[in-house]
């Protein structure tokens, strides 16, 4: 791989690598920083809003408070059996409940409970002998359990009797007692209060143009208007799972999920335990990082550019760096070539001048051995011409002696086949006398033999004749 393009690989990398890391890093931070902010922004928004509908609960509560303590009031001015009183006049406990809640607006209807739970007087006449005595908050008020309550009722049977067909409505509900001497006489109930907690909760200031604020009682059913549906009271169930408790304070802990719209939010739930409902605030997170989107975007299209710089500094880089060390490669070629007076050498005071001075150098030296080279060529080629003649005159001198000797060897090697020719006529002679030889000895042993046996038989006859001449 060539200088220019390990450059340009070299700077492109490391520009990649560090703006990757820069944003990467700058994008973590800005998260962290925009998650801080938008946790805060919406704790304080869901500690607001929780303020408020405490403020407003609280108010419906010395509202109703106020009735009791009059109806107390009242009572004691009362001959004893007081309330049968008044309900054989239930204009009177009417107009009172008419005055306190035409002074409350939240306040939609009011009732007055017996000590048996029977409505006995209420703003609205279809109230009028029902029956709450099994509703567990009159049992919990009248046993003294609670000075107050306030509340969603619209699971129990008041709530279910108020609401009718429409069993799904959120239904609020305020109830005090009051009593005589220790004991107690009734129960004022004030239904009412919806509508001023769904404005408390339907403000989105601040929330931008995914974020919202609802109720949602204990089971998690919202209590209040949403913003993105309209059906959504009673119907919509919000898990606050981490994200609410059972005391003031807890569950401020930003959350990361799914909301009933099935878009990702952020969102803090602020418990109020007084009556076991949670203030939610949401915001989409698309919206609440989109300052960190944006920045992203804006690093990505820096850190392009910056990349663009860098291949056009890359590339200018590897020129300069590249041009001196070209311009030494084809000098090395004409020297290569044979081309001894190429001048290498550069003015240049950095690394590569300093080769091309050195190169030069080279050069120089390569030249003057090469003139040395070839004057030593030029003698010994001289020297080589004569040692071949000496050597050649010295060969034929040779040849001269090989084939004297050749002639030697031949006319040697004549004599000794005459020679052999000779030997083997002797030995062919020799073996014919021995021929002769032989067979004139067989002829002799022969003769011999026949003499022998002719000796033998002589002395035998003679042998004979004395033993004749004898006898």
């Amino acid at each position: 791989m060539k200088i220019r393009q390990k450059t340009l690989i070299v700077i492109f990398v490391v520009v990649l690598v560090t703006g990757a890391v820069t944003t990467i890093v700058g994008r973590t931070i800005a998260m962290n920083i925009v998650e801080d902010e938008i946790s805060d922004h919406l704790v304080t928004t869901a500690q607001s809003r929780a303020q408020t509908v405490r403020l407003a609960l609280e108010s419906q509560q010395q509202g109703i408070e106020i009735l009791a303590r009059e109806a107390e009031a009242y009572m004691a001015t009362m001959q004893p059996g007081g309330l049968g009183f008044l309900v054989k006049d239930r204009l009177v406990v009417s107009v009172l409940l008419n005055g306190i809640a035409s002074s409350m607006e939240q306040v939609r209807d009011a009732l007055c409970l017996d000590q048996n739970g029977i409505v006995v007087a209420a703003t609205s006449e279809r109230f009028l002998g029902f029956d709450a005595s099994d509703w567990e908050v009159f049992s919990e008020l009248s046993k003294g359990n609670r000075n107050t309550f306030v509340g969603d009722i619209q699971d129990s049977p008041l709530g279910e009797f108020v609401n009718g067909e429409a069993a799904s409505e959120f239904l609020l509900a305020t109830a005090a007692p009051f009593r005589t001497a220790g004991d107690l006489e009734g129960v004022v109930v004030f239904l009412g209060g919806e509508k001023e907690l769904s404005e408390i909760t339907t403000d989105v200031t601040g929330l931008g143009k995914t974020g919202e604020v609802y109720l949602v009682n204990s089971d998690g059913f919202m209590l209040t208007e949403s913003r993105f549906r309209e059906d959504a009271i009673m119907q919509v169930k919000t898990d606050t799972a981490g994200g609410s408790g059972d005391s003031e304070g807890a569950g401020q802990e930003l959350i990361s999920t799914t909301s009933y719209m099935g878009s990702k939010v952020l969102r803090i739930c602020e418990p109020l335990p007084e009556t076991g409902w949670t203030v939610v605030v949401e915001m989409g997170s698309s919206e609440a990082f989109a300052p960190v989107s944006t920045l992203t975007r804006v690093m990505l299209w820096s850190l392009l550019g910056v990349l663009l710089l860098g291949v056009v500094a890359a590339i200018g880089i590897s020129k300069a760096l590249t041009r001196p060390i070209v311009r030494l490669h084809r000098g090395a070629e004409e020297v290569m070539r044979g081309n001894w007076d190429c001048s290498l050498s550069t003015s240049a005071k950095d690394e590569i001048g300093e080769l091309s001075r050195a190169f030069g150098k080279m050069t120089a030296n390569l030249k003057r051995s090469h003139e040395e080279l070839r004057h030593y060529s030029e003698s010994l080629e001289t020297k080589v011409e004569e040692r071949t003649r000496a050597l050649a005159t010295a060969n034929e001198e040779l040849n001269r002696e090989i084939i004297e000797r050749k002639q030697a060897e031949k006319a040697l090697q004549e004599a000794h086949d005459e020679l052999e020719m000779r030997v083997l006529e002797r030995t062919e002679q020799l073996a014919e006398t021995n021929a002769i030889l032989e067979e004139e000895i067989m002829e002799r042993k022969r003769a011999e033999e026949e003499a022998l046996q002719r000796n033998r038989e002589l002395a035998a006859l003679n042998a004979l004749a004395q033993t004749i001449n004898q006898s």
